[in-house]
């Protein structure tokens, strides 16, 4: 458990710092709202704190690690139970054993869709696909290891200012994620997810999002949310080099954690010149993927992040 802690320790600093510096911003010149410009303060009740007012969009991060390397990849998988409807034929869970790469390829798509906007929310569709590619293992056709799809729908709600400039919103919504496998290999669950989002001001985002499972008529992976949890806390601070972003939920009371962090580089200060930043990614715990979610990864890997 000592190795989850220091995710812990690099919130608090994090958090600690923006908040010190935040505070001395606005005493200093309490008319530089440092989240809205001055050109946009007239918007702030009606706009503000959206995701995007374009159709479509980047929802989160969208990249790709040519190297990545895991000192514990999942060899050992457990099937599902699976009955052939109208058949006497049924199959009991039982171990497949792999022999996987500990260097593979990861990636993500993530689009954000905007499809309706109300007066003070916005209604938002997104997609994102989490793909493990051993490309490198030749000898067994370079597979796929795992590919996770993730579609969902939310509300957002437009920001509430709070005290010192800061401002807060809500998501609700809904989502399905899967890994498309057959049904010995299936992993898949449907979620209610409610979030509330705090801007500390335009470098700093706070997020804790709770979830509930919904109730599966063939339930693949009924253990799962002793696993990922009923939520997740996510830290954002972004300056004009680098973006770092924190992730970090799990079942901590039945000693199943996971943290993530990355971290991107931009390769010079102008946002709308490059629109490939260099990307770093450490993952630690469970539930980095669907067919992992009861297995304790610790990732590294470096790549490509797009803007």
């Amino acid at each position: 458990m000592l190795k989850y802690f220091f995710f812990i320790k690099i919130i608090i600093a994090f958090i600690y710092s923006s908040l010190s510096l935040a505070d001395e911003h606005e005493t200093s010149n309490e008319n530089n709202y440092t989240h809205i410009s001055q050109r946009e303060n007239s918007k702030q009740n009606q706009h503000d704190y959206f995701y995007s007012d374009e159709l479509l969009s980047i929802y989160n991060f969208n990249y790709i690690m040519p190297i990545t390397y895991s000192a514990n990849v999942n060899n050992s998988i457990e099937t599902s139970s699976f009955e052939y409807p109208n058949s006497d034929i049924e199959y009991r869970p039982e171990q497949l054993d792999f022999n996987f790469s500990n260097v593979e390829i990861k990636y993500q798509l993530s689009l954000l869709l905007l499809t309706y906007k109300g007066n003070g929310w916005r209604l938002y569709t997104y997609y994102e696909q989490l793909s493990f590619w051993q490309a490198y293992d030749r000898d067994n056709s370079s597979p796929f290891r795992e590919i996770n799809y993730n579609p969902g729908i939310f509300i957002h709600t437009e920001g509430i200012k709070l005290s010192n400039n800061r401002v807060i919103n809500f998501n609700l919504g809904l989502d399905h994620e899967s890994n498309g496998q057959g049904p010995l290999l299936s992993r898949s669950w449907n979620r209610v997810i409610g979030s509330a989002n705090l801007w500390i001001n335009r470098n700093d985002h706070l997020q804790i999002a709770l979830w509930y499972r919904l109730e599966d008529k063939k339930d693949d992976n009924p253990d799962l949310v002793n696993y990922v949890g009923i939520g997740e806390f996510s830290y954002v601070n972004t300056t004009d080099i680098i973006t770092f972003k924190i992730n970090v939920g799990g079942n901590w009371i039945r000693g199943h954690p996971y943290g993530e962090l990355n971290l991107g580089f931009r390769f010079n200060e102008k946002k709308d010149t490059v629109n490939a930043n260099l990307f770093f990614q450490l993952y630690v715990g469970y539930a980095e993927s669907l067919i992992d979610y009861n297995h304790s990864i610790s990732r590294i890997g470096m790549g490509i992040v797009l803007n």
